[in-house]
């Protein structure tokens, strides 16, 4: 997506429940460099020169076990920083 003349990955997550984490607790190390690689195959297919500021948000979505329809959406910004 785009904000403004910046390019903006986001990363959409979810987690049935936040038991083992929770949903933010899925973005690892292995998982941004994945990212940052896939935005870099992206720039470089349609020719976006190295002027083109980027980020990477993150949409995390929870679930609640006890509230069966319930869920937590948080959009984190800037989730990878160089």
């Amino acid at each position: 997506m785009r904000d403004g003349k910046q390019l903006v990955f986001v990363e959409v997550r979810f987690r049935k429940s936040a038991l083992f984490g929770g949903s933010e607790a899925s973005i690892t190390a292995i998982k941004c460099q994945r990212l940052k690689a896939a935005a870099a195959a992206y720039m470089q297919t349609h020719r976006l020169t190295n002027n083109t500021a980027a980020r990477f948000n993150v949409v995390a979505l929870s679930g609640d076990l006890s509230r069966r329809e319930l869920y937590s959406v948080n959009w984190i910004e800037n989730v990878i920083v160089d």
